[in-house]
This record gives structure tokens, sequence and C-alpha cells, in this order.
């Protein structure tokens, strides 16, 4: 019952654990913006043993914060290009009376946080009736900033080597750009957020998306063991 304050990922002096640890407070759309360090050494590893990555295109999907992303770069030797891609990297934070409002771009406010409680409007009716008056104020409150949902090593990688770059992007759409030699998805295509029709279009989508003889690497690092 107890969180890290996501009000951290509005703060520019946060530390990059800091900023991890916030962004599991962020649900959107479907799934959950969970984050960590050293989340993915094994399949890096698979990769980076058994792949020759030498002028490759690679495209990390669902990147999520882009923690996993800059590690694996790390790792790499001379590639071509490398895109973190999520379909979810940007919010609002409203300030509204004593709370914070996260808002998606479409106006959905996701979360609020007060000074001792936080609450998801977005996933419980009555968390949405007790919220309900502040909600009504956060399209025309002045108070506002906007947020990139990006760890901030991940945007100093991205400042300093051009062949870096996020783009904002859905799993379930072909892939548009410069077609990837691999693609990287992790902790997206489970049952915890999507049935099994919809984890088999994706996949389909994901092969099409690749070069011939490209790599597709998918990932399951659940939080709870067992949970598909």
């Amino acid at each position: 019952f107890f969180w890290s304050d996501p009000r951290v990922i509005a703060d520019d002096h946060a530390s990059p654990e800091q900023f991890r640890a916030a962004m599991s407070a962020i649900h959107v759309g479907d799934t959950i913006k969970i984050t960590g360090s050293n989340r993915h050494p094994l399949s890096d590893a698979l990769l980076l043993d058994h792949v020759d990555l030498s002028g490759a295109h690679l495209v990390d999907l669902g990147a999520s914060d882009g923690s996993t992303s800059v590690e694996l770069v790390r790792r790499l030797p001379d590639f071509a290009s490398f895109v973190i891609a999520d379909l979810f990297f940007h919010l609002d934070v409203v300030h509204v009376g004593s709370h914070d409002l996260f808002v998606m771009p479409d106006g959905e406010v996701i979360l609020v946080v007060g000074r001792r409680l936080v609450g998801w409007p977005s996933r419980s009716r009555m968390v949405d009736r007790i919220y309900r008056p502040l909600l009504r104020r956060a399209p025309t409150a002045s108070d506002r900033r906007k947020l990139v949902l990006l760890n901030p090593e991940a945007r100093r990688l991205i400042a300093d080597d051009a062949r870096v770059r996020t783009v904002v992007h859905d799993i379930f759409h072909p892939w548009e750009g410069t077609t990837p030699d691999v693609i990287k998805v992790a902790n997206v295509l489970r049952r915890l957020y999507f049935s099994d029709e919809r984890i088999t279009a994706a996949v389909r989508v994901l092969l099409a998306s690749l070069a011939d003889g490209g790599h597709l690497l998918l990932v399951d690092n659940p939080r709870i063991a067992g949970i598909a």
C-alpha cells in the first residue's frame, strides 16, 4: 500500500533509479509502465552472442522509459540505428488545489496524487467518483506541464548519440521507416494484458515488419513467477 511518489518523474533532478521506481505507478492503455535496471541480461546476451549486429538497425518495442534500451545499446557493436519505441511517451501533469493530475494526450486523467494518497480514476469507478470534482477542473487548469516518460539516462543517450531516437508506435500496427534487422519486444505480449488472439495478431505484424533474415526477440520477465 506504499508507493514511490509518482511526481518524481516531473523532477528534472531525479536520479535514474528514482525515476524508474516512480514509473510503476503509471498505468497507460492496457499496460503498466513497469521498468527497472538489469532486467534482461540473459535475453540481451542471447542476442549479442548469436547475431551479428554490426551495421544493424534495431527497434525496442514497448520500451517503457528506455532503461533496458540504454543497457542494450551500451553493449552493442557498431550498429546503424536504434529506436526506442513505445505507444506512450508523453503525459501532462496538472496541478489542481493540493493535487497533481496525470493526464493523457486525449484528456483522460490516469492518476491523481495528493499529499498522502494516490488514486487511479481510470481503473476504479469509486476513485473516479471521489475525485470527479478535481477531474472536471483538469481541462481548464493553467498550472500544466508536459512530461516525457523517458529515463534521464535514455535522454542523455539520445542527446549524445545521433543513431538513437524515440518513436511513438503501436505494436499492433506495421512498422514504418527503416526496416529493422532486429525487433525486441519485452514484457508486452502477455496474457496479463492481451488475449491470445491479440498477441497472435501482434506477432504476425512484427514478423512482417522485419527485414529478410531478421530476428524477433520476445522477452518475458514477469514480476510474479508463473504469471504469463
